[in-house]
């Protein structure tokens, strides 16, 4: 048998060892490359959960939408602020991540959410604003002062304004 580094017949002579596995340094540099991909990526996946849970809110208040439009297309005007029922509004929503919808004391729809559903430590609501334009009803969807900048991102990109104080 031939030693490891013998000179044979002139020649130096080198027995390649078969590699078993990997070797520290590499598995602790993939290890380090997982980490910190893992520490981006899992924030903005909690983001966009937060957001699609959201985005519940609005489709809760579709059908306050057309229940107020339809109120103006008869009447002529909006109804009376803070009357749920002159509006057409179920107040209390059995879903997962929305509390109420309101038809406002302003004559406004606001979406109040279930923070703690939602993981939030903070207020989380979204107000549509009827806008009448020549005659035609259009929403503007916005916040008011109780919603915190941290907040705000989970919230629609047309919904971030700030409407109200």
């Amino acid at each position: 048998m031939v030693e490891r580094g013998a000179i044979f017949r002139g020649e130096f002579v080198v027995i390649k060892r078969e590699q078993a596995g990997f070797t520290l340094i590499e598995l602790m540099i993939v290890i380090a490359i997982v980490s910190l991909l893992s520490s981006i990526a899992l924030p903005a996946y909690r983001d966009y959960t937060i957001r699609a849970k959201v985005t519940e809110g609005v489709a809760a208040a579709a059908s306050a939408k057309t229940s107020v439009s339809e109120y103006y297309q008869v009447n002529g005007e909006l109804p009376e602020g803070g009357n749920n029922d002159l509006a057409g509004i179920t107040q209390q929503y059995d879903t997962p991540y929305v509390d109420t919808v309101d038809w406002h004391i302003d004559q406004r729809i606001e979406i109040e959410f279930k923070e703690d559903a939602l993981g939030l430590t903070s207020q989380l609501e979204l107000q549509l604003d009827p806008e009448i334009i020549n005659g035609q009803l259009t929403w503007r969807c916005g916040q008011d002062d109780n919603v915190s900048n941290a907040n705000l991102k989970y919230v629609p990109t047309n919904c971030r304004e700030r409407y109200w104080p």
